[in-house]
């Protein structure tokens, strides 16, 4: 594909007619039950996260997600029924390069680390049993197909109907719906482009486990984001995530000074979401289901005509 049809392909999410349209994010976040919706995805997500100090040491949460997300995708790329045919360590150092997700040493100790803990396998090639491959576990299926529950009951809040085409647990839908996200991802589509206020905390370990640990940080009658100051313990943020106090108060003082937040001075455990924040949140989220939704529905279609 050249680089212009990339670019065209990509760019179409966002056209006026497009599923990502800016009419689109504001007409899902003006809805009522848009609220609900992001409290879904964020519990979900952050009952989800398993973050562990020496993870946060070799690689960052966005690259280790991409990089078992990627395995699925070549695994899954070559054929169109869901059984999919391996892939080799080159392969994916390779495609994690190019997309700008981790350097190929880097993926090359993550992909021992999946080995390890049994979320990738060495298994013989199809087509030369003398030649081993790394084929995904059903323990790096299920750690994807439980995100992809909870996004498919954020879809539900606003759109039964859209939520409907998430058939998880089906091989040949799981498949497709793999190559259609993870093809727009390679074709440049990057979720932090649509609110890039959150580069700040997409590029930090557990960064968007603590943005979405604020926007659930409200007491239960206000809003999500919420518009009072929250309570925050920089401690229990650490401890959760498993990061330092260090890194929590650095993102915490980078939001800041990018006026994202507000703090009465740096040990204050009182914090307020500015609307700078508070917008590119739901922009963020509102993006990602209307996303989700619309790869849900090219992939049952493909998962159709395969079956």
């Amino acid at each position: 594909m050249s680089e212009a049809a990339v670019l065209d392909r990509s760019a179409w999410l966002f056209e006026a007619d497009g599923p990502l349209s800016e009419a689109a994010v504001a007409r899902l976040c003006a809805d009522p039950r848009f609220p609900q919706t992001m409290r879904t995805l964020t519990s979900g997500m952050l009952a989800l996260y398993r973050g562990n100090r020496f993870l946060n040491a070799l690689i960052n949460d966005r690259g280790r997600m991409l990089i078992g997300y990627l395995s699925l995708y070549l695994h899954e790329g070559a054929l169109p029924d869901g059984r999919g045919s391996g892939f080799s360590v080159g392969q994916l150092k390779a495609l994690c390069a190019a997309a700008g997700v981790a350097s190929p040493g880097r993926t090359g100790a993550m992909v021992a680390m999946m080995r390890m803990a049994g979320y990738i396998a060495s298994a013989p090639a199809p087509d030369d049993r003398r030649r081993n491959i790394l084929v995904p576990t059903e323990k790096l299926r299920l750690a994807h197909r439980d995100r992809w529950t909870f996004v498919a009951e954020a879809v539900r809040v606003v759109n039964p109907a859209a939520a409907a085409a998430f058939t998880i647990g089906d091989a040949e839908f799981e498949a497709a719906y793999v190559r259609r996200t993870a093809g727009y991802f390679l074709d440049g589509m990057r979720p932090v482009d649509v609110a890039p206020e959150l580069g700040l905390f997409f590029d930090r370990n557990a960064g968007m486990m603590i943005l979405f640990s604020l926007l659930l940080a409200g007491e239960p009658d206000d809003t999500i984001p919420p518009a009072r100051p929250v309570a925050i313990s920089i401690s229990a943020l650490a401890g959760r995530f498993g990061v330092s106090r260090i890194h929590v108060r650095t993102l915490l003082r980078d939001a800041q000074a990018a006026r994202l937040i507000e703090r009465n001075g740096e040990n204050s455990s009182l914090i307020v979401i500015r609307p700078e924040l508070a917008n590119a949140a739901r922009t963020f989220i509102a993006s990602m289901i209307l996303f989700a939704a619309y790869c849900a529905a090219e992939a049952r279609e493909d998962a159709r005509r395969t079956s």
